[in-house]
């Protein structure tokens, strides 16, 4: 699971893509309209665009990659792979 805060930014403002066995979290959070500099002493808040990459696991489905939000955390859960079972082999008799 990745879990990201992400306070004061739009469902609509978050992207998140798969490609080449990574994950990336892309958006950006807009200056309010009631924050200006020359009126605030401090702004924790930072504004703009935001990007962050994730390698994700070999065997990973990217169909079963979800994500959701809820106040200002997104969570993003990706299934563990199956670990494939080592295949056996018969052995054939008389050679």
């Amino acid at each position: 699971m990745i879990t990201a805060e992400l306070p004061g930014v739009t469902d609509d403002d978050i992207h998140i893509t798969v490609q080449n066995g990574g994950l990336r979290i892309t958006g950006e959070r807009a200056v309010q309209d009631d924050v200006s500099e020359e009126h605030s002493y401090r702004i924790e808040r930072s504004y703009g665009t935001f990007e962050r990459a994730f390698a994700l696991p070999p065997g990973v489905s990217e169909d079963d990659i979800s994500a959701r939000v809820a106040y200002g955390v997104l969570k993003i859960t990706i299934p563990k792979p199956a670990v494939p079972s080592p295949k056996v082999i018969a052995i054939n008799p008389g050679g």
